[in-house]
């Protein structure tokens, strides 16, 4: 027959009818001093500790009317349903005497050095940068009479904000006080990481009524990591650590691992709440008692199985165990560690008993957890994503200005740059044209593995070298408000025509003005690919138009001429100066009006060439005066008016009607 015993979080195992208590883990829910703390503590593995507990029970079976509770502890008949209902809560309800830690357990006195009270006392109390933080969860369960009661429950926990992207969540053992994590989360703390401390459900500060192992506590674990996620950022990395049954509840939570969770730590936790080793008498209770699970809690003490869950996610894993804990822990962490999946470390520490692993050896402890850290954090790179590098011939390896870092894409899909140098190639012609591929060497990164060895490689592409552009559009004429493309034929060093688009690429333009005058009009543009590009009030006349690559250049002439429709001369008038303004651009013509100019449309129609008219403005009236003659139009500059160049021109005297000016003294 298979035997079978429950082992709670802690699995200390000193039993109470069959059901290992842990003892070490309780204290009473009230404010009490350290040394009182102490005191129960080092009672807590004493023959005269267990037997208080084995004397409550009698007790209350005294007063249900059993006459000799110790035979009927020690029969291996099974027992009365109200002893189930006694057990029963004795290991799941928190409200109970002795065992009750709902709430806050408060540090006072003078702890001894070293002990968890003493980290909350002089260090933790000190910290500026703490806080409590809370999330929404939900109890449902079955009271004695059957009714079901479903209510919405508050889970806390103690924050340590340092603003990093690494926060560590600690979740504590069985009826254990909320520092149980503390010495881990100090170490946390000093390694940079945020803090997060839980407070399981129905212990210290968090609400409810029923500790369930792990089953209800995983799914609380996992709306921690979110509810951290979202408030620091999408890519947070998360590491959780527990201890006892803190350690349980982590290893589940993970059975479908959470995107954010790096790696976890579990110390001394148990591998199932079911053993295939114990006596005939728990193995005949074994099905009374999960039945009541059952009934009022609504899970199967089966599915309390942590050892099924490490076999089915690849996180790295720490496995830590006291060598002085209980055999069946010990043994039992012997088979987590062999069952797990991925990569995977195991810590024993001597002298250790149970969750006195870090006290007893603190050094060794947290060695072993920062060398772990190192290599769970590191990301193994997949794949390097590198462009091609392109460049002339004639440069020997060593000139080549190969690239330092490439961009790299690890295992998780972040991308980061990372360093690379010794790029090697063996058969590079210097002086031929073609496709090289060099592969290069990854430095070390710290957070990064190269497992796979894996090298980055470069197409190097080398190119002809341009010895010569030349334009080959003759006599180039545009028209405003048209564009006219630039072609270009490149050739080498012995006169072969080069069709590299590379190369191509390389040719830049550029125009200036040469007789064209743009003070009041537009200057020609042109882009990368050699269009150049006019608009309506372009100036006119004649640009420089260079094609260049490096030191290589070319130049060629340009005319711009007006557009036949562009040669409207609109007139404007302001009835606050009482000035007429005339202008070829429809531009400045909308400007104008914008301002309340009133437009009173074509004066008249220009000529595309003759006499300029030249305009001035006097900044200190704001009138314009238009002229052909030039000397008057100097005159005025002299007398400083400010040029704007010429406004339109006007035809010969032999072909074009006259254009009369007149001067108003009184407006003067």
């Amino acid at each position: 027959m298979k035997k079978v015993v429950l082992l709670c979080a802690a699995c200390l195992g000193f039993s109470l009818i069959g059901i290992p208590i842990d003892a070490k883990e309780t204290a009473q829910g009230q404010e009490i001093t350290g040394e009182e703390v102490r005191s129960l503590v080092s009672q807590s593995d004493s023959p005269d500790f267990k037997s208080k507990f084995k004397e409550t029970l009698e007790k209350e079976l005294i007063q249900k009317g059993v006459s000799n509770p110790e035979e009927l502890l020690s029969s291996n008949k099974p027992l009365p349903d109200f002893v189930i209902d006694i057990a029963f809560n004795i290991m799941f309800n928190t409200n109970i005497p002795l065992m009750n830690m709902n709430d806050d357990l408060i540090v006072s006195g003078d702890p001894e050095e070293g002990s968890a009270e003493w980290y909350v006392t002089s260090w933790y109390n000190h910290l500026e940068n703490t806080s409590y933080r809370y999330i929404n969860a939900h109890e449902t369960y079955r009271d004695i009479r059957g009714n079901e009661v479903s209510h919405p429950i508050k889970l806390r926990s103690r924050y340590i904000d340092h603003g990093a992207d690494k926060t560590a969540i600690l979740y504590h053992g069985y009826r254990a006080n909320w520092f149980d994590t503390i010495r881990q989360a100090k170490f946390f703390s000093d390694e940079g990481y945020n803090v997060l401390m839980v407070a399981s459900r129905a212990l210290n500060g968090s609400e409810g009524k029923y500790i369930t192992f792990g089953y209800y506590e995983q799914d609380d674990l996992n709306q921690w990591i979110s509810d951290e996620v979202a408030q620091t950022n999408p890519n947070q990395k998360i590491v959780l650590q527990g201890i006892s049954m803190g350690a349980a509840t982590t290893m589940m939570s993970q059975t479908t691992p959470h995107p954010n969770v790096f790696a976890y730590i579990e110390d001394c936790g148990y591998k199932g709440l079911v053993s295939e080793d114990a006596g005939e008498f728990v193995s005949a209770i074994f099905g009374q008692f999960n039945q009541k699970t059952e009934e009022r809690l609504g899970f199967n003490l089966n599915q309390i199985s942590p050892l099924n869950s490490v076999s089915k996610n690849e996180l790295p894993k720490l496995f830590i165990i006291g060598s002085e804990d209980t055999e069946d822990n010990v043994i039992g962490t012997d088979d987590l560690f062999n069952a797990s999946a991925g990569y995977k470390e195991k810590l024993v520490v001597e002298g250790a008993g149970h969750g006195q692993a870090f006290e007893t050896d603190p050094e060794l402890y947290q060695r072993t957890m920062r060398n772990f850290l190192k290599v769970a954090l590191k990301q193994n790179i997949s794949s390097f994503e590198l462009p091609d590098y392109h460049t002339s011939t004639g440069l020997s390896v060593n000139e080549l200005d190969l690239p330092t870092e490439v961009d790299t894409k690890l295992e998780d899909g972040t991308q980061v740059s990372v360093p690379v140098s010794n790029w090697e190639m063996i058969h590079y012609d210097e002086n031929k044209a073609g496709n090289y591929t060099f592969s290069g060497t990854v430095e070390e990164v710290d957070g990064i593995d190269n497992l796979n060895n894996l090298r980055p490689t470069l197409n190097v592409i080398t190119h002809p070298i341009l010895k010569k552009i030349e334009i080959l559009n003759k006599n180039m004429e545009l028209q405003q408000g048209n564009e006219l493309q630039i072609n270009v034929q490149l050739t080498d060093e012995n006169n072969q025509v080069i069709n590299d688009d590379w190369v191509r690429n390389q040719v830049q333009y550029k125009v200036e003005f040469d007789s064209a005058n743009t003070t009041n009009n537009h200057n020609v543009s042109v882009d990368e690919d050699g269009v150049i590009n006019t608009d309506a009030n372009t100036a006119v006349g004649t640009y420089k138009v260079t094609a260049y690559s490096g030191e290589v250049s070319t130049s060629t002439s340009l005319e711009v001429k007006k557009n036949q429709e562009n040669f409207n001369l609109y007139r404007l008038y302001n009835e606050s100066s009482g000035e007429h303004f005339y202008t070829l651009s429809n531009d400045e013509r909308s400007n104008l009006i914008s301002y309340g100019w009133t437009d009173e449309g074509v004066s008249w129609i220009t000529s595309e060439s003759g006499d300029p008219v030249w305009r001035a403005y006097n900044p200190n009236t704001g009138e314009h005066i238009y002229t052909a003659s030039l000397a008057e139009y100097e005159n005025l500059y002299s007398k400083n008016w400010v040029k704007e160049g010429h406004a339109f021109y006007s035809m010969n005297t032999s072909e074009g009607i006259p254009i009369y000016r007149l001067y108003n003294k009184q407006k003067a």
